[in-house]
């Protein structure tokens, strides 16, 4: 029958062993050097994290991965909680810039001469200023150059 086919077929079947007929000692791999004493637990509460901080404070002899476990898991918590702060915030303006722009706006009715059957640019431009639709544009003239024509306009919203 194949070797293949056997069930332990992975196992040496001569072990080498060295000519003197002692064993060659090889350094046994620790392989649990960069794990942790304890499980930890991202903390999602305070009331975890001084959970976890006492019992680390509680250990004989801390061990560097332990730690440096700890330490690692109470960073991606702040980290965690600053990302949602922030996302948070973000949310907040704009639902505040959202609100804003959907507030009505005051309006004034515009004066008009009674001698007149519709309202001219002037009176309609007053009563944005004074209702604060628009704001006053102040435009500065020079001396020397010519007076310049100045079309107004009117905002529709």
């Amino acid at each position: 029958m194949s070797r293949l086919l056997l069930e332990n077929s992975n196992k040496a079947t001569n072990p080498e062993t060295p000519a003197d007929g002692k064993q060659a000692s090889n350094p046994t791999i620790d392989l649990d050097i960069d794990t942790s004493q304890i499980i930890w637990s991202t903390p999602r509460k305070s009331v975890e994290l001084k959970d976890q901080v006492a019992v680390y404070s509680s250990l004989q002899d801390v061990d560097k991965p332990t730690s440096r476990l700890l330490f690692k898991k109470i960073t991606k918590a702040f980290d965690e909680k600053v990302s949602q702060l922030a996302t948070a915030a973000i949310r907040i303006e704009g639902l505040e810039a959202r609100l804003e722009a959907a507030k009505p706006r005051k309006r004034r009715k515009v004066k008009m001469s009674p001698n007149s059957k519709f309202a001219d640019i002037e009176a309609i431009h007053k009563a944005q200023l004074e209702s604060g639709d628009i704001e006053a544009v102040e435009v500065e003239s020079d001396a020397s150059s010519e007076p310049e024509i100045i079309q107004e306009c009117i905002v529709c919203k």
